[in-house]
């Protein structure tokens, strides 16, 4: 899984995203009775949710940028581009809003400017989307090579600036050549011209591309077709309603508010779930690297790198024994009862070991029937010698595998440090000496290591 658009959008995430629909169709509809009452004026309303919303988008378009580096794929760029361009061009129409920073508007906005960067605003976002969409359906994806992403990106962070640049000058400089669709913050004439049903149709159209080929959907789809709703919503909204700070008007806002902040939630959400997936993943590829799979104890790796931790030169003090053992009869017990059964004998054997030290003492699997156990709790030979005996008496008892009875003894080889060897490896191979010492004695015992007579 490459992309956030590959992320499938679960059942209690579909069933979620229809109660957030339900609700903005439930608020609309009971917000018509009333949307053209006028209500109070509160100017510092527009700025702080305007504010609110560029930046939300702005962060949602970086973050789709960064998607798109790391994943090139064509609707990506699309979906970043268009919030980047509704996140900009909120900019210049806060700017030029009446009564906002002045009466008239900076920059010399005439009174016709911020319903048109509305115009190109509520226009531009949805058909972004629904290219996005299509894009999506249709399966178009270039292949954009991966180390050209960054490059492609930057190019189309560029043209969005140009086109938002455009646009604005259009709105700011250029009105004398648009029609007038409004007159005193009264919106009918944006109704009557034709501008506002054409931005109610892309905005319908965007909704409809959305909700084509709905079933199993990505997470990113479902946060896009919620942003297009309440996109779509808010359009409605502010047709009906005719003018500026009435109960729709205000109403409308909090669904542009909506609009912006519904894929960045999403966004957020996916990004954590990918990120979770992620951490467990690489818990499970550090568990297998340093543990064996069958018994779920430490593996030769994870045992020789923590007790070269502890075996240095300057830790002259430190003192252990090394038990190295296998089973008697281990092969016998594959042979006559199948692998199956020499498998849970084994994992039963991990959790007896387990059992006959104290928790700062280590076991661990070397492979096939071998087991070795790091013991630093022992202070004494004596210590060693009564671990040793457990760990022979806890083996040797009889293990119930199905209908079968199963028992088996252990050899123990054991090395002492720092008497049985200066370093790790020369530790580790009188231990394995030890334990060869107790075979040649028969077997079902446990030898410290001596070292052979040299003639």
């Amino acid at each position: 899984m490459n992309s956030l658009l590959d992320v499938p959008s679960s059942k209690g995430q579909l069933y979620f995203a229809s109660i957030i629909a339900a609700l903005l169709f439930l608020v609309f509809f009971a917000t018509l009775p009333f949307s053209r009452h006028q209500s109070v004026i509160v100017t510092p309303f527009l700025p702080s949710v305007l504010s609110i919303m560029s930046v939300s988008e702005l962060i949602t378009a970086f973050l789709l940028f960064v998607q798109f580096v790391v994943s090139p794929r064509l609707p990506m760029l699309i979906l970043a581009v268009t919030y980047l361009y509704s996140g900009m061009i909120i900019i210049p129409h806060l700017l030029a809003f009446p009564g906002v920073f002045s009466n008239g508007g900076l920059m010399d906005a005439t009174s016709q400017t911020a319903i048109w960067l509305w115009v190109f605003w509520h226009s531009g976002f949805p058909l972004g989307l629904s290219l996005y969409g299509l894009s999506n359906h249709l399966g178009i994806s270039p292949s954009f090579k991966r180390q050209n992403s960054a490059l492609i990106a930057v190019v189309g962070m560029l043209l969005t600036l140009i086109c938002v640049v455009g646009v604005s000058w259009l709105a700011f400089r250029g009105t004398h050549h648009l029609p007038t669709i409004v007159q005193s913050g009264d919106y009918h004439l944006l109704v009557t011209s034709g501008v506002g049903p054409v931005v109610f149709l892309i905005n319908l159209f965007c909704v409809s591309v959305m909700l084509y080929r709905f079933k199993r959907v990505s997470i990113m789809h479902l946060g896009v077709t919620l942003a297009s709703l309440a996109s779509l919503l808010d359009v409605s909204l502010t047709l009906f309603t005719g003018g500026r700070y009435m109960v729709g008007w205000y109403v409308a806002r909090y669904n542009s508010l909506l609009a912006s902040l519904i894929l960045l939630s999403v966004l957020l959400t996916a990004i954590t779930q990918l990120y979770r997936k992620l951490a467990i993943q690489q818990w499970r590829i550090t568990y297998l690297a340093y543990h064996d799979p069958l018994t779920g104890l430490a593996n030769r790796r994870f045992f020789s790198e923590t007790i070269a931790e502890l075996y240095t030169a300057e830790n002259e003090q430190f003192c252990c024994a090394i038990l190295m053992l296998d089973l008697d009869g281990f092969k016998q017990v594959n042979d006559k009862f199948g692998h199956d059964t020499g498998d849970k004998l084994l994992k039963e054997t991990a959790v007896r070991l387990n059992h006959s030290v104290r928790e700062e003492d280590m076991v661990a699997r070397l492979g096939g029937d071998e087991f070795i156990l790091l013991v630093t709790s022992a202070k004494s030979v004596a210590d060693v010698k009564v671990i040793a005996a457990r760990i022979m008496d806890m083996l040797q008892r009889p293990i119930l595998i199905g209908k079968n009875v199963i028992q088996v003894t252990a050899s123990v080889g054991i090395a002492l440090r720092p008497d049985d060897g200066k370093n790790y490896p020369d530790l580790l191979r009188n231990a394995d000496e030890a334990l060869y010492q107790a075979k040649e004695r028969g077997k079902n015992r446990y030898a410290f290591y001596v070292p052979r007579k040299t003639v």
